[in-house]
């Protein structure tokens, strides 16, 4: 989860609201100005969709305009040569404010009736060194650290304890331990970058927790020592805030490179290669590449999309974007940028994705989830929840809706109930105590028709920004972990109790 004030954008042309053309000569006809209503379209569509007034209500138009303004002044500097907005703040917000319900429609979360109890056992892991503050975790990992025929291990990152843990979920009495502290770690990568044969994390820091452009973000590299501790080094700082990382060998010279989502905030966010630069048994140093400078970035998927044997990558880019896209690799260090779904409004809220073979027929699909609710603070939209983006050839996709979900988070493919085909898992996060909230953790049962069926599965509060799935008791069922986070109050007795082990029985 990625603290985040989204905010609705314009072009630069958009940032004054003062008309510097001159003044027409004697004589001359005075220039026929739009509508105000064809100046809005115009000019609000430049950097994405042009938001229906419906999308938010009325009273949350005001403060979009305003950051609207604010970022299209940001974006000025690099372009002085627009032409400046025919438009003032207080007539754009009048406009959408008159156009906008006074509240949006949003209908309850409703699960339906069945569904096995497929997760009966459940248990708490706290974390054994105290933080004092709330648990805020961004990410669960179950990794094999200690080879592939090692135990699962939980790995996880909690923001507001500044502090990267590990466990075994097996054995949730004996709690998290910590294995080091950084501010805001985000997300976990696993990777033997120095080739020693011993398993390390690349930790995506994000080094504040809230919305900032201060360059804090970081790359951290947890080298696995032969004792089983991990030492930290730098390997890229002075970033914006860092999402997420992925590792492989992009140019195919036998090491590991990592590709970044740098989300940032309004100017420091980007699509960042680090490009190993190795040479013999020295230690991995890197190169840094800028593959695009917008902001928003939340995840990166590597894949070969158009099977041209080059590697590709699929990001979310969130904020005003709030768009899917490819990035195709042609060659060297470039890239062909394709959009594979564009949400039209930059109030949709996207918040993460997920590579998966949805349809099993032998290519790669998407799980994705939109349901932020940091960038407006409207808690409940009726158009947020859980998808699946189908891949239908020659990098095209078409969207499908999974379910309607407020605050969806995070999704997961698994066959939670062993009937053969791929259900969803997802997990919900609305900060605070909100009226009418869906449960924190939810499961999409996929019917014969290819519909889907929503079953509660935790109804103790939207809390969880992440969750993962996998085997952890070895009975070939699928088990989940589930992270907690609380931002706001109330605020839970026990601080420390920050991951939830869910595990499956025979059915």
């Amino acid at each position: 989860m990625v603290a985040i004030a989204v905010a609705m954008t314009l072009s630069p042309a958009c940032s004054d609201d003062t008309d510097d053309s001159p003044a027409p000569l004697a004589g001359e006809a005075e220039p026929t100005i739009a509508p105000l209503d064809a100046r809005l379209r115009e000019k609000c569509s430049t950097c994405h969709g042009f938001p229906s007034p419906e999308v938010i209500p009325a009273r949350a138009w005001p403060s979009t305009i305003e950051k609207m303004f604010k970022l299209a002044n940001l974006r000025l500097p690099s372009t002085p040569d627009q032409k400046l907005l025919g438009f003032t703040p207080a007539e754009a917000t009048a406009w959408f404010v008159e156009r906008a319900p006074g509240e949006l429609d949003v209908p309850a979360w409703v699960a339906e009736p069945g569904g096995p109890p497929v997760l009966p056992g459940r248990a708490f892991m706290r974390a054994n060194e105290v933080s004092g503050r709330p648990p805020a975790v961004a990410n669960v990992r179950l990794l094999r650290l200690d080879g592939d025929n090692g135990p699962l291990s939980l790995v996880v990152c909690d923001m507001l304890g500044e502090r990267v843990l590990v466990g075994d979920p097996l054995r949730p009495e004996a709690g998290l331990d910590v294995i080091a502290k950084l501010p805001a770690p985000a997300r976990v990568e696993p990777a033997d970058l120095d080739g020693d044969g011993r398993m390390d994390l690349i930790v995506s820091v994000l080094g504040d927790p809230g919305p900032t452009d201060d360059r804090v973000g970081a790359v951290i590299w947890l080298r696995r020592t032969e004792s089983g501790t991990f030492e930290q080094h730098e390997l890229a700082t002075r970033l914006g805030r860092v999402a997420e990382t992925r590792v492989v060998d992009f140019d195919g010279d036998g090491d590991l490179d990592i590709f970044c989502a740098v989300f940032g905030w309004y100017t420091t966010g980007e699509l960042l290669l680090l490009q190993n630069m190795r040479e013999g048994d020295g230690p991995p140093t890197f190169r840094p590449k800028t593959l695009d400078r917008r902001s928003g970035a939340m995840n990166i998927a590597i894949q070969d999309l158009d099977g041209d044997d080059r590697i590709d990558f699929v990001t979310v880019l969130a904020q005003e974007h709030e768009q899917v896209l490819a990035f195709l690799g042609r060659g060297g260090r470039a890239f062909q940028e394709v959009v594979l779904h564009d949400a039209g409004q930059p109030h949709f809220g996207y918040t993460g994705l997920a590579p998966t073979d949805f349809d099993g027929d032998g290519d790669v699909d998407f799980l994705v989830t939109n349901g932020d609710t940091l960038d407006d603070e409207i808690k409940m939209k009726p158009y947020h929840g859980v998808a699946w983006l189908e891949n239908r050839g020659d990098v095209k996709f078409e969207r499908h809706e999974i379910g309607f979900y407020p605050g969806a988070h995070r999704a997961l493919s698994v066959d939670l109930d062993g009937d053969g085909d791929l259900d969803v898992v997802a997990s919900s996060f609305l900060p605070g105590i909100v009226e009418g909230a869906p449960p924190g953790l939810v499961w999409f049962e996929r019917r014969d028709d290819g519909s889907f069926a929503p079953h509660s599965l935790l109804d103790e509060g939207a809390k969880h920004a992440t969750v993962d799935a996998a085997d952890i008791d070895g009975d070939g069922l699928p088990d989940l972990v589930v992270g907690n986070i609380t931002v706001q109050a109330p605020f839970p007795d026990d601080l420390e109790r920050m991951v939830e082990v869910l595990l499956s029985t025979e059915r």
